[in-house]
């Protein structure tokens, strides 16, 4: 399910490996998601992709997002993870068509025999309840096929319905309340989609932001996006290509970013329009400071742009 028309480009093995490298020299362990602008299950050599990780960077937890359409198979599934895939979560879209709704159903199911069978084999998990804060093997297929559907007069979107959950198929009303409701305007890109709706903010939020804290957006080409919700990587902070993981990350812009952040000052491009929350771990977050009087120079800045 797509909003922008992308050409289909990759980021190329040699590239990646030195990208991975970069990782290694910074003793990186944590998550690399590759699910970033594209669909991974795509890429032809993708268990090479894997591979690398898996002998370079062996403390980190590798996770692919996907619609699940190359899927063909249990064997496949099974070939991610012994390359290296540590979870995979699986969306499945419609285009809010019933016969569609219905088609997306059967699919979503014997992509289920797949998942249990590749689980089975390999000793995964199944659900989503601890994949973004486990290193466990998982997998996850999420029913989405309802996404942004008006259902009695309400934006329905049940984000959160696991098919290994015991909540899935529940068609009680209660379930539609706004912990399923809220779909992520994703910075304001899909203002269109909801038009006088609340999901159109008057104001910036004031709200901090985990995001700019936790993450770092990598795409195909080098570049570095400021935010997962940067659908057209507007806010550009560097190419890891030509410059270090390490300087984007510390770098003046991006830090500023997190100075306003942090202080709830939302007044910046891409966050003004944005809906999202806080995020996880915002009691984990230390702020950042450039002294006293440039922190206040830079909270002051009526709207912060590039």
């Amino acid at each position: 399910m797509g909003y922008v028309d992308r050409e289909k480009e990759y980021m190329s093995l040699k590239g990646f490996k030195s990208l991975v490298a970069d990782l290694k020299a910074l003793k990186y362990s944590g998550r690399i998601e590759l699910c970033f602008y594209n669909e991974p299950l795509e890429i032809k050599k993708l268990n090479e992709y894997l591979q690398v990780i898996k002998s370079e960077l062996r403390g980190c937890t590798v996770m692919i997002e996907s619609n699940g359409v190359y899927i063909k198979d249990a064997k496949f599934v099974i070939d991610l993870f012994e390359s290296g895939l540590n979870q995979l979560k699986i969306n499945i879209y419609s285009d809010g068509s019933e016969k569609d709704i219905e088609r997306k159903g059967k699919w979503m199911m014997k992509l289920a025999d797949y998942c249990f069978e590749a689980a089975e084999k390999l000793g995964l998990s199944l659900g989503s309840k601890d994949m973004y804060k486990s290193t466990k093997g998982i997998i996850d297929i999420v029913d989405k096929r309802f996404f942004m559907m008006e259902i009695d007069g309400e934006q329905f979107s049940r984000v959160n319905c696991s098919l290994f959950s015991e909540e899935f198929g529940d068609k009680n009303k209660k379930t539609r309340n706004k912990k399923y409701n809220f779909v992520e305007n994703r910075a304001g890109f899909l203002n269109d989609k909801f038009e006088n709706t609340e999901m159109v903010l008057k104001e910036p939020m004031k709200e901090t932001c985990t995001l700019v804290f936790r993450r770092i957006h990598i795409l195909h080409n080098g570049d570095v996006a400021l935010c997962c919700n940067d659908f057209k990587a507007d806010v550009l902070l560097g190419n890891v290509f030509e410059t270090s993981i390490e300087e984007i990350w510390n770098s003046d812009l991006l830090n500023m970013y997190r100075l306003r952040l942090f202080n709830k000052n939302r007044n910046n491009k891409m966050c003004s329009e944005c809906n999202v929350g806080s995020g996880f771990y915002v009691h984990l977050l230390k702020g950042v400071t450039f002294g006293d009087d440039l922190d206040k120079e830079i909270l002051n800045i009526k709207y912060l742009t590039p």
